[in-house]
């Protein structure tokens, strides 16, 4: 969560959600020693615009932990096409 917070600020909360997830991920490599996948910031950020203003406010991460059940509200009220999109470029498919 540390390093959430300590990832640079990005021109939105699009931009800032990938720095902060991008910064989790290469924690976690470094101190579990897990080979996890980044998703890849142009996908990442273009699925992430198409959401609602709250729904990109939910996926930086600082946010998120301060708003646990309000965002995993909002997350789940995404339109499906939407959510299905985003969950295959966090998982590795465009």
């Amino acid at each position: 969560a540390d390093e959430a917070a300590r990832a640079p600020t990005g021109a939105d909360d699009c931009e800032t959600a990938h720095n902060q997830l991008t910064a989790m991920i290469e924690t976690v490599r470094r101190e579990a020693g897990q080979d996890l996948r980044v998703p890849e910031r142009a996908a990442f950020v273009e699925v992430c615009r198409e959401m609602p203003a709250d729904a990109r406010r939910c996926l930086v991460g600082t946010h998120a932990m301060e708003h646990q059940d309000e965002c995993a509200a909002t997350l789940g009220a995404l339109p499906d096409d939407v959510a299905q999109r985003f969950q295959m470029v966090v998982n590795g498919g465009e």
